[in-house]
Parts: C-alpha cells; structure tokens; sequence
C-alpha cells in the first residue's frame, strides 16, 4: 500500500489503539496501514492493521532518515526479529521472539558496536527448546551411534588461530547436568576423564565436559554455524534461566 492510501495518524477520524484497544476508523476496526509525519512532511511511522490489530510491518524513522525501529507484528504481538538503531545507522537492539509475544533473545550493543547484553529468555509454558549436540561423537557412547560423527572425520591437520577463544567458551558455559564418574580418554588411549559425561551448555547448543578437555588437546573441526555462533556473539555464552523447565526438557535429551 502506498503512501496516498496510507491513513495519517493525525486524522481526527483514526484512533490509534493501544493494548486491547482496537484500531479503528470511522469507529470500524481498521484494516491498512497508518504513517505519521513529522514537520517537514517526512514519514517518520508506519503502521499495519488487520482488523484493528497491530499486524504486519512496523517501522520508525528519526527526522534524519535513518531508520530507527523495524519488525513484524501479529495480531497485536510482536513476532520474529526486532531491531532497533542509534541515529547513526549503528544496530542498538535485537529482540527475537520464538512465537508471537514470547521473547527468546535480547541482545544490546553501545555505541561502539561491543555486545552489553546477550540474554536467552524462557518461552511460553510447554515450549519445545531444541539444543543443537556439539563434539559429541559415536566412540563416547556405548552400543551402535551410528547417527554420530566418528573422531577419525573430526581430526584436524591444525587447530583454527582461534582456537583459545573458541575453548574458552565451552568452559564458561555453565554445567547443566552433571555425572561423578570419571570416562575413558578416547583419543589419549589411556588414562582418564573425571565429570566427562557432565552437559554444558550456552542455551542454544549443548556439549559434553569430555569433549572440552579432546579440544583443548587435538585439532578438531567444528560446526561452521556454531563458530559464526561464537563469533556473533564476541565468545561470550548468552545469560540464561538454567531453571525453565522447558531447557531441563532439552537437555534430558542429551543424558
């Protein structure tokens, strides 16, 4: 829809709901879309209605252009990805919404472009959390795994240059299952590794303490998403509540 079909905020016949407030024009629920403008005539706002609910793309400019807010909205509730920018054109905010209304991941920048906020948020009651496995190989379980890489396709020549940063991430993510017994160092052939069955796990994807202590020793080749992971992320695992009951569904999958 154009701006000529566009409805102003301002006219006298539009009121701009809020809430449960519906949206309506000419007192009928409103299906469109609505813009402001600011002094100059420039669109500022823009609005999408469906049956007087917030529903579709909504964005906001500041006076100098630059777009200041943008994201989809669903029957009054925000949905998918939000961002939000500084004046600058620099990314201030991403909000991620896992269905509409439920919030999943906030992250915030300064004006520096350094991540300040990178948190995972519980879902809505009976969410399914879906962990992505990471280093977990078909030589550390018992039986046939045969749905597991092998340590022989995960051996490197050379570890990556950033390799400490990529090691020192699995040990600051938090332990969310452990187990006491020690298991067999597969690669050294010989000795052991206490705890090595124990979970960790950065709330998006999960590992086991053996397979940190195989990292920090071997060359091995990890997933190209989850170091883009890392890598969007400045190395540092999102903060997360390890009581959702719907992540201790997740990781039970994994023990």
């Amino acid at each position: 829809m154009t701006d000529s079909t566009a409805l102003d905020v301002d006219d006298p016949e539009f009121h701009l709901g809020s809430d449960d407030d519906r949206t309506t024009y000419r007192g009928t629920p409103y299906t469109g879309q609505a813009i402001e403008t600011g002094p100059d005539g420039i669109v500022v706002g823009r609005w999408s209605f469906v049956d007087g609910y917030d529903d579709g793309l909504s964005q906001a400019w500041y006076d100098n252009g630059v777009l200041a807010s943008e994201g989809l909205m669903q029957r009054g509730l925000a949905v998918g990805e939000w961002r939000e920018w500084r004046r600058d054109g620099t990314l201030a905010t991403l909000d991620v919404y896992a269905r509409p209304g439920y919030l999943r991941l906030r992250k915030r920048w300064d004006e520096h472009g350094a991540l300040i906020e990178n948190r995972l948020v519980a879902g809505a009651p009976g969410d399914v959390v879906e962990l992505k496995p990471l280093g977990m190989y078909r030589e550390m379980y018992d039986g046939e795994r045969d749905e597991l890489p092998s340590f022989t396709a995960a051996l490197a020549s050379e570890p990556p240059a950033e390799h400490a940063r990529v090691l020192a991430y699995l040990r600051a993510a938090p332990r969310v299952f452990d187990i006491m017994s020690a298991v067999p160092d597969l690669l050294a052939g010989e000795g052991w590794i206490p705890g090595g069955a124990s979970l960790h796990s950065d709330g998006e994807w999960i590992w086991r303490a053996d397979f940190i202590e195989y990292y920090a020793g071997h060359p091995l080749t990890l997933p190209t998403e989850f170091l883009d992971h890392l890598r969007e992320n400045g190395y540092r695992p999102a903060r997360f509540d390890q009581a959702d009951p719907n992540f201790h569904v997740a990781v039970d999958r994994f023990r």
